[in-house]
């Protein structure tokens, strides 16, 4: 098939909030507003006559999806890109950015790093060698690139949050879980980290939305939360985008975790819908997961049960380096999700040049603007309408590739986003920052 700025909102205010000092008072209900934490922020600002300030960069959390490929990115920014004398890092990864590090040429072993194989999300000795670990490294600030970090750390906390779960989720979302028990048990989640949340002195955020529901929901002081639009790796950005295979076959690439507000269970539904509107053509949609995952295995079965199952594969896992090449053997980025704050996948396809597939929900419209094709979410024939219109109508698909490339223009570059983190902590941590 042969198919054709965002604003930073920024506040120079530090603000420290009370959050749960033990896990059992991070399940409680109450949230009371803002208090400055017992911690003296002051005693860790940076000295006049210290040569270099020291940050921590926290990633121990993040083990899936869209966050290892931002932290990958993060840290190679920081390293090759942003390396200076006034700066020392010190690393805390888990196992999955190690590995993806080092797919991306980061020699770990280079870095000053360590490695917490537990994740503080779910290991509470994790969260005590992390907070050991920190203080050791006698840091100036933690930047949690993801969190929630589930360590109430002593010293300024820059707290990077994008879970749209806990910010701005909606009731379409909540419906993308199976049962009511499902749903109940997200809400206590999305409870619990949000308590969590609050453990920061500063805040990062990926979208407007985010911000304000941030805010609104948990609150945490509007001026404390700054947004930062993501971008996509600069792998993507240097890649040389390649053409469309030339084949008849339309293959889709949906490249995504196992989350439910993916709503991946609807693309058996969309290849059937397909087949039986064009029978003589083949689309193949190519899904991310690793082949023993739950939702992979719902989706094969459906497939099966739909007499779809050789237009649905599973290239597994792909790692962060290797991304580029799965766009480049496809023809369309599908994406029918239900919830996000600001998906990578947007910016890659446009990088790539691929046209874009996505639910007609406010979070893609924010990210995409006009440069993609749009469809009405959880049906399967309005996801057909879309995509035949693009096979149809190559003029149509070229004109999304464009949009695609002028859209991608107007989001921070990666290096920008890692320079504006080291601003931002840099601040808190300067005399003026941390009164």
């Amino acid at each position: 098939m042969s198919v054709g700025t965002n604003s930073i909102e920024s506040r120079s205010h530090s603000h420290r909030n009370r959050g749960p000092q033990r896990d059992r008072a991070a399940s409680s209900n109450h949230r009371s507003p803002a208090k400055p934490r017992n911690c003296d922020a002051s005693r860790h600002a940076r000295s006049a006559k210290t040569d270099a300030v020291k940050f921590a960069l926290n990633c121990t959390t993040n083990v899936m999806g869209g966050a290892v490929q931002v932290c990958a990115e993060l840290i190679t920014q920081f390293t090759w890109n942003l390396a200076a004398a006034d700066v020392e890092w010190y690393f805390c990864l888990s196992p999955v950015i190690a590995e993806a590090l080092e797919s991306r040429g980061v020699r770990v072993s280079d870095l000053n790093h360590c490695i917490v194989s537990s994740s503080p999300a779910k290991d509470r000795s994790a969260r005590r060698q992390l907070a050991r670990l920190v203080r050791q490294a006698s840091s100036d600030a933690v930047f949690t690139v993801f969190g929630p970090a589930y360590v109430r750390f002593d010293r300024p906390h820059l707290l990077g949050v994008a879970d749209g779960w806990v910010t701005h989720s909606t009731r379409l979302a909540y419906s993308s879980l199976p049962t009511v028990a499902a749903q109940l048990k997200m809400l206590g989640t999305c409870c619990y980290k949000g308590l969590w949340y609050r453990q920061a002195d500063r805040w990062i955020v990926e979208a407007p939305v985010a911000r304000h529901g941030l805010s609104k929901r948990w609150r945490v002081p509007l001026e404390a939360i700054e947004v930062v639009p993501n971008n996509c790796a600069s792998n993507y950005l240097d890649a040389a985008a390649t053409k469309c295979h030339s084949t008849d076959d339309v293959r889709f690439l949906t490249l995504s975790a196992a989350y439910p507000h993916k709503n991946l269970e609807l693309i058996p539904h969309i290849a059937a819908a397909l087949r039986a509107q064009r029978p003589n053509r083949r689309f193949e949609f190519r899904l991310t997961l690793p082949h023993d995952n739950p939702a992979w295995q719902r989706v094969a079965a459906l497939a099966e049960k739909l007499g779809v199952a050789d237009s649905v594969v599973n290239l597994g896992v792909v790692k962060v380096g290797d991304g580029p090449a799965a766009y480049q053997q496809c023809d369309i980025c599908f994406l029918p999700t239900l919830l996000e704050t600001f998906t990578a996948v947007y910016p890659e396809a446009m990088a790539m040049q691929r046209p874009i597939v996505t639910t007609d929900l406010a979070f893609a419209h924010d990210i995409c603007g006009d440069a993609a094709a749009f469809f009405t979410p959880k049906d399967a024939q309005s996801a057909a309408t879309a995509i035949l219109r693009l096979v149809d109508d190559p003029n149509y698909a070229s004109q999304l590739v464009e949009r695609g490339l002028q859209r991608l223009t107007s989001f921070l570059s990666p290096r920008d986003r890692a320079q504006r983190a080291i601003e931002i902590l840099t601040d808190m941590v300067s005399p003026q920052g941390a009164t």
